[in-house]
């Protein structure tokens, strides 16, 4: 059993993040910190102009609880292909409800 409160498991959860794996590679892109520890900037060149890229760190709910379940990526990822699948039948109903418009139209 867990001997940290969950504030702290999820709080080293993202500090193991930051410092440890992405660490170095954070502070060579030129990351800076802004806001929380968990708010980060990095600039990214594009076009020859900089543009900074907001990264803001959270780290999910790792336990069911009485109000929500655990985070589980592999669910998430089944609902937002399920949801781009809706969307792209959507988009296409449509194109082909406007080429016939433009058929009966001719």
């Amino acid at each position: 059993m867990a001997t940290m409160k969950k504030s702290e498991i999820l709080a080293t959860a993202k500090r193991t993040v930051l410092n440890g794996i992405l660490g170095d590679t954070l502070n060579d892109l030129g990351a800076e910190r802004y806001g929380s520890d968990y708010n980060l900037a990095i600039p990214v060149t594009v076009d020859g102009i900089e543009v900074w890229v907001k990264v803001d760190l959270t780290a999910a709910n790792y336990a069911d609880t009485k109000v929500s379940k655990a985070f589980d990526p592999f669910v998430k990822r089944e609902e937002y292909d399920a949801e781009q699948a809706v969307k792209a039948k959507e988009a296409e109903a449509k194109a082909k409800a406007r080429e016939e418009k433009k058929a009966r139209k001719a």
